[in-house]
């Protein structure tokens, strides 16, 4: 088994609308989605945290269950920051200050 890796030719904009083509005729025909469909999609995404956010609150979890044992309390600091950090992104935003009267 070799190691090459494949040399990547550059396509030219007629090259590239072929290749898609090409792509496309592969791909079964499928119906867009009902004005239903799209809305129960928007709700569902809408319920759900990007996967960052879960990869993110599960380390938090680990870590502060981690920090509670004396041997790993160089994490506690780690812990602390974030929960800290998840307190101010809770925050609500200062309403902005009225904007002073025109002068006559």
């Amino acid at each position: 088994m070799s190691n090459t890796v494949p040399v990547s030719t550059k396509l030219s904009p007629e090259g590239v609308i072929a290749e898609l083509r090409t792509v496309r005729s592969q791909i079964d025909e499928m119906s867009p989605l009902s004005q239903d469909q799209r809305a129960l999609l928007k709700e569902r995404l809408r319920n759900h945290p990007p996967p960052v956010a879960i990869i993110a609150s599960q380390a938090y979890t680990i870590g502060s269950q981690l920090a509670k044992d004396p041997a790993k309390a160089v994490l506690l600091p780690h812990v602390e920051e974030v929960k800290r950090l998840k307190g101010f992104a809770r925050r609500k935003k200062a309403a902005p200050a009225p904007a002073p009267p025109p002068k006559a």
